[in-house]
């Protein structure tokens, strides 16, 4: 399993979109960030690599799924335990 850990600032995110701008993708690169969270940097030198997560979306109303769904896991982050999942921890290590 490929795992982006959020929240030390080391994992870059660049949206692409195609030349339709239909078709979109969230390229995360592992260890290409700033160090601050939330830091960006120039894409003129962006290279994707193997190693690199691609989500990637054939509409706008897939990408509001996305948005949905991690706006509740910021709830569940914050205590409210109402609908909450609870995963085994080795994935948290």
């Amino acid at each position: 399993m490929v795992v982006a850990e959020f929240g030390k600032g080391n994992v870059l995110i660049t949206p692409s979109v195609d030349g339709d701008f239909e078709k979109g993708c969230l390229i995360l690169q592992n260890g290409k960030g700033t160090g601050v969270v939330g830091g960006e940097k120039s894409t003129e030198n962006f290279s994707a690599s193997e190693e690199d997560i691609v989500l990637t979306f054939e509409n706008a109303a897939s990408v509001d799924v996305v948005i949905r769904n991690l706006e509740k896991l910021k709830k569940m982050m914050g205590g409210e335990v109402e609908g909450c999942r609870m995963i085994e921890d080795s994935l948290y290590e």
